[in-house]
């Protein structure tokens, strides 16, 4: 059985403030806005993003890896403002080069990083752009440097063959344009269609129909039995300390990971 006792035990052992009150919010009654002061922490005066609000980067500079989670962040939770999404895109079409990318920059490279970011120097703004278009909010200029980037750069040949080892950072990619910012030559079908795919192949806690790495689909295109098997998996998959596992075993992403997961089983009344 689902405890949720044990979850909420679990966030305010480990997660952080903004993560704390955001449980407090959705499974007991705290307020909205306490989650958004706590959120909007982690915006600079700027309009971008930083100061560790995605785990793995820690500057607190304004960078296009924590821009990218914060709306994603948004569009999950609820928690988009409209002057929060006004300023976050003003900064990504102010930051963002001609080619469509935006520089990560020396002080992205001038804290603590985790491994996998150490040599990263700049970042697409295809799903930023796809997660600001679902929030209503996308500056011309954006939309029109990052679509010149992604007929470069995404091309069907790459996302047919996306499999278990590389759809988990290039699927949502793929997601966020294509069904959110636009959909020409069929692309909405076959992005679709792959995540289907994918789900069949793989439809745990932590699979294509999960949070983070996973395109939002609507509930209407996943199969029911499909939908089932992954809302097992994820009540299964709560472990003894209450919380949620992460994918690499990283203690900083559980605690969202939790609450994503009882958000998730809640909408479909599996608590």
């Amino acid at each position: 059985m689902v405890s949720i006792d044990r979850a909420r035990d679990f966030v305010h052992q480990h997660g952080v403030l903004w993560e704390r009150a955001l449980f407090a919010q959705l499974f007991e009654g705290g307020p909205r806005e306490r989650t958004l002061r706590a959120l909007a922490l982690h915006q600079n005066e700027d309009g971008g993003w930083g100061h560790a609000l995605e785990h793995d980067v820690r500057t607190p500079a304004s960078h296009a890896v924590a821009t990218e989670y914060a709306l994603g962040l948004m569009i999950e939770f609820g928690l988009a403002e409209p002057e929060t999404v006004r300023r976050t895109a003003e900064w990504c079409a102010r930051a963002q080069r001609d080619d469509g990318t935006l520089p990560l920059g020396e002080e992205f490279h001038g804290y603590p990083r985790a491994g996998w970011w150490q040599e990263a120097r700049e970042w697409p703004t295809d799903a930023i752009v796809g997660r600001l278009a679902l929030l209503g909010v996308v500056p011309p200029v954006l939309l029109q440097r990052t679509a010149r980037w992604v007929e470069r750069n995404l091309t069907m040949v790459e996302l047919r063959g996306l499999d278990a080892e590389s759809w988990r950072y290039r699927l949502y990619h793929y997601g966020d344009y294509f069904l959110h910012a636009e959909a020409p030559g069929g692309w909405h079908d076959a992005v679709i269609g792959k995540t289907l795919e994918l789900a069949e192949a793989d439809p745990g806690d932590a699979g294509p129909l999960s949070f983070g790495w996973a395109p939002r689909l609507p509930g209407s295109a996943i199969p029911p039995a499909l939908l089932e098997r992954h809302l097992a998996a994820v009540a299964a998959a709560q472990t003894e300390d209450g919380g949620w596992p992460d994918p690499h075993d990283l203690i900083q992403w559980r605690s969202i990971r939790t609450i994503w997961a009882l958000k998730r089983l809640r909408e479909y009344r599996r608590i």
